[in-house]
């Protein structure tokens, strides 16, 4: 799961239709780095969901990577880097759906408190 970083600032500073373009580009950078099998969806306002099946947790490092170094990259048009901030967990048989829900909701907590533009995961 990740957020925008600031995402109510550039809202409010650059108004909403910016907001909105800044939603776009972070998807369609996000969506060029997935598989055609992993599942990508907004959660809930600048939150984003990624599921990502059969994968190590070294490829998983990788593409959190990249998608932050890709967005990072992104020309939005205005003088402030865009930036996420990444909570992960890798799913595995003994844990339930509501505690690897809870466990990626703390994880991006902790990347958000943390600096932002980063990435925390259960190990």
């Amino acid at each position: 799961m990740f957020d925008i970083d600031n995402f109510k600032h550039f809202n409010y500073t650059f108004e909403h239709t910016k907001g909105d373009e800044i939603l776009k580009k972070v998807s369609e950078e996000v969506r060029s780095f997935l598989r055609k099998e992993d599942i990508f969806i907004r959660w809930d306002g600048d939150e984003f969901l990624i599921i990502v099946l059969d994968i190590s947790d070294n490829t998983l490092l990788k593409i959190v990577q990249k998608i932050r170094d890709g967005i990072s990259s992104i020309d939005f048009g205005i003088d402030e880097e865009v930036t996420i901030s990444i909570g992960a967990d890798i799913f595995n048989s003994n844990i339930d759906l509501d505690d690897l829900t809870s466990n990626i909701d703390r994880d991006l907590f902790n990347a958000k408190h943390n600096g932002k533009n980063t990435f925390s995961w259960c190990e």
